[in-house]
């Protein structure tokens, strides 16, 4: 399964993150298992599990 986000990095937040070295920079934030990004974006468990796709 992957999960597609290309039509999804929109707005100024999350736009940089179409960079794939800014993309590749995320942490998970342990506190709120959350993927984060050093300007801000971030992205939920939950969000992620409902843009879930099988591999092609």
């Amino acid at each position: 399964m992957v999960v597609n986000l290309s039509n999804l990095l929109k707005g100024p937040i999350f736009e940089p993150l179409q960079e794939l070295d800014q993309f590749k920079s995320f942490t998970v934030d342990p506190e709120l298992e959350t993927v984060v990004w050093s300007n801000g974006a971030d992205l939920a468990p939950e969000f992620l599990k409902e843009h879930l796709e099988p591999n092609h």
